[in-house]
Parts: structure tokens; C-alpha cells; sequence
């Protein structure tokens, strides 16, 4: 669900030391995370368009970083999807069946046997199950000069969003709005796009 948000909330994510650049406002924002929930952790990762730059910022606890690119130079968004053909999560379930029923027939204790090949069994079930009920992975790369940024969108963020922020990126390019215009009132162009 978009919300409308006159400037980005720097205080809720651990970049309070990145500015934007004088005459720069932000224009939209996209939260590639599960924010659903309503979580306030420090845990971010979130695509920051501005009049003059895209910004990905990205802070999971363990790694920080930042991303720039000039909007002049995007020149190709492209979004996907893993492919439905991975059957990985199939194999290992039959590998586990396998397993199961050697160590069921082959191991000589009455009990342990049983125990052990029911839960190699559940192992395989499991992955047979989580690869059936889990939505694709959505990835958003950005293509700009000679560099691309590559990014991973959670699952509970619906994919119109991700289609929106695209097509404000190219809406927000095409009006050249990176020549410093700031005849606009910044307030009326800012979004924010959240799962929700």
C-alpha cells in the first residue's frame, strides 16, 4: 500500500549520516523488506529515489552498505523471479525418502530405526512442502553506466509496488527532474511504498 511521506524517515534505519545533496528531495521510497508487521528494528533495506540519484541502502545487522547512481544514467530496470523449473527442494525430499527407508531396513535396533527414519522423513517432507508454499523471490536490478545494482525483494512485497517505483524512476528521469527543477513542492511527489 503507498503511503504519502514528505521526506524519509532517516531516524528509523542506521544511514542518519547520509545526506542528500543540496537542492536534492526525495521522491519516492521502496522498503524491499517485510515491514508488514510493523517492526521498528535498525534492520534496512530500501531503494531511495531522489530528484538527481537512486539510492540503495541496505543494513541486515551484519554488512552496511550504500549505493549511488546518477538517475541519468539508469538506462534499464529489470525485475524476475526465480524460475518455477528449480526442482532442488524435489531432489533433496527424495534423497531424504531414500535415506529414510535404507536406514528404516538397514540398521538393526527396533526402536532407533524408526525414530531416526521418521525424522529423515519429515526432514524430506518439509522441503518438499516449503518448496510447493513459497512464493517466488523477486529481484530488482538496476542497470546505470557500467554498473548494476542487484537487490532482493521479500516475498510480502507485492510486485505492483515494485512496478511502481520502476515506472516513478522513469517518470521522475524523463521530466529531468535531476537538473535541480525545484519549482515543485517537494511534498506533492513524495511516496512511500510499503508492503502492507
Amino acid at each position: 500500500m503507498a503511503v504519502l511521506s514528505e521526506q524519509i524517515d532517516w531516524g528509523q534505519t542506521s544511514f542518519t549520516d547520509v545526506d542528500l545533496l543540496e537542492g536534492e528531495r526525495p521522491e519516492t521510497t521502496l522498503s524491499l523488506r517485510d515491514d508488514s508487521k510493523g517492526r521498528r528494528d535498525t534492520a534496512t533495506d530500501v531503494l531511495v529515489l531522489t530528484n538527481r540519484r537512486l539510492i540503495h541502502l541496505v543494513d541486515d545487522g551484519r554488512a552496511r552498505e550504500a549505493m549511488f547512481v546518477w538517475l541519468e544514467d539508469v538506462f534499464a530496470v529489470r525485475v524476475g523471479t526465480e524460475r518455477k523449473g528449480n526442482i532442488g527442494g524435489y531432489i533433496w525430499g527424495v534423497i531424504a525418502f531414500i535415506a529414510a527407508s535404507l536406514v528404516w531396513t538397514v540398521w538393526d535396533q527396533p526402536v532407533l530405526d524408526v525414530i531416526v527414519a521418521g525424522l529423515v522423513l519429515l526432514m524430506g517432507v518439509y522441503l518438499v512442502w516449503d518448496r510447493i508454499n513459497t512464493a517466488p523471490l523477486y529481484q530488482l536490478s538496476v542497470s546505470a553506466g557500467g554498473s548494476h545494482m542487484m537487490m532482493n525483494v521479500h516475498r510480502s512485497v507485492p510486485p505492483e509496488l515494485v512496478y511502481a517505483f520502476t515506472n516513478r524512476l522513469f517518470e521522475t528521469k524523463a521530466r529531468g527532474a535531476h537538473s535541480g527543477d525545484d519549482d515543485d513542492d517537494p511534498s506533492s511527489n513524495a511516496t512511500y511504498f510499503a508492503p502492507g
